[in-house]
């Protein structure tokens, strides 16, 4: 199986490029009343897309646009070997690691932390809502509210600071890197999660049996997923990133990502970024260091910081395994014009910048495109507005 990417600089293209793909129908491919699974950010881009799609296609129908989470928690219940249907997700059990639950079960461990059972290292959390009025109760219940989306964020984006806070999974392998050294002010962090943990008892967080995923393809055929599309989705955190990468051995999954470069920019930095990396090349003994260190199109690398951590993730997760297809190139557009907004969108299409010499002999001069501006163009325009209404 393999993880197929599609990156193009236009939606268009890569509705085109979707189409091609769900008129593709292999041997093993589902029944025919299986409906295909597509991925995307939201459903206003579900609509739009079905609607985009028809212009491809002679009939669009049985699709079916799940939620991202939604997917991972259907595959995970494939672990036991069987297979499923997805109405048995409307009465799974609950994750008691979602916010929804950790907000309550937090609320509670906060009611139990007292003075003389607790310790010292919870007294900083004790001290914030040590009123025992009614403000006090309210007090906790945010500080509750506050800490479930801490500790959801550390499940998404550093879930091995939390498997090195309660030791309970030694050498699985997840992102975040190694945690930070904390104060004893900030010792409460640790110590609370592993309250959270024991009072789950065996139930495991979903960056845990997301690292732990293990599945049969059969069971998936037979459940419905035969292939994956992901259309539009602009970031996932390393753990779902990480679970999508281990899927894509088990199924095709056909990742569409938009990008608005054509080559490779995922090395850029902004100027900031660039002059500490060059002060630290400096003070390594380098002569030289400018060679070592890309900026780019400074728009590109200033508005496009998440896209390019995205890629860049993308690219250490499937870099080096051999299962990865790279269709980079055949959706790629030219943006054409004369106006300012196409002059801009050029430069970070070509990845152009007024110091920086051009990428090859067929890339656009950046003096001649500028050039061409016409002294009344309006392709943009920004209107200063005092309020949001008058926006």
């Amino acid at each position: 199986m393999s993880l197929h990417l599609y990156t193009g600089n236009r939606l268009e293209k890569l509705v085109e490029a979707m189409a091609e793909q769900l008129s593709m129908r292999s041997t093993d491919g589902p029944a025919p009343l299986q409906p295909e699974i597509i991925v995307t950010g939201g459903l206003g881009m579900s609509t739009w897309l079905q609607q985009q799609l028809t212009a491809y296609m002679p009939i669009v129908a049985n699709l079916k646009f799940p939620y991202i989470n939604a997917v991972l928690e259907f595959v995970l219940l494939h672990a036991d070997g069987r297979s499923h249907r997805w109405r048995e997700l409307e009465n799974a059990a609950a994750d008691p690691f979602s916010r929804e639950l950790l907000r309550w079960r937090i609320f509670d461990l906060l009611k139990a932390i007292e003075p003389t059972s607790a310790g010292e290292v919870f007294g900083p959390l004790r001290h914030y809502f040590a009123a025992l009025d009614e403000l006090g109760e309210l007090k906790r219940y945010q500080l509750a509210e506050r800490l479930a989306d801490l500790y959801d964020r550390y499940q998404l984006y550093r879930p091995s600071w939390l498997s090195a806070w309660d030791r309970r999974c030694p050498g699985m392998r997840l992102p975040g890197g190694p945690p930070p050294e904390l104060t004893a002010e900030e010792q409460w962090q640790p110590a609370l999660w592993q309250r959270i943990r024991d009072e789950a008892g065996a139930a495991q967080p979903r960056h845990e049996r997301l690292a732990s995923f293990s599945v049969e393809p059969s069971s998936l055929r037979e459940s419905g997923i035969h292939r994956l599309f992901l259309f539009g989705i602009g970031a996932l955190p390393p753990p779902q990133l990480q679970f999508i990468e281990a899927l894509s051995r088990v199924v095709p999954i056909h990742l569409f990502v938009l990008s608005p470069c054509s080559t490779y920019w995922f090395d850029d930095r902004t100027a900031r970024h660039a002059e500490r990396e060059l002060q630290d090349l400096r003070e390594m003994g380098v002569a030289d260091p400018s060679p070592f260190v890309e900026t780019g199109n400074p728009l590109l690398t200033s508005l496009g910081v998440v896209g390019q951590e995205f890629l860049r993730q993308i690219n250490a997760e499937s870099g080096g395994t051999g299962h990865v297809n790279l269709d980079d190139d055949t959706w790629m557009t030219a943006p054409a014009g004369a106006g300012l907004l196409h002059a801009i969108q050029r430069d970070i299409f070509y990845r152009r910048a007024a110091a920086l010499p051009a990428e090859s002999a067929e890339t656009p001069s950046f003096e001649e495109d500028w050039g061409r501006i016409d002294g009344d163009d309006d392709s943009i325009i920004i209107n200063s507005c005092h309020s949001e209404q008058r926006e």
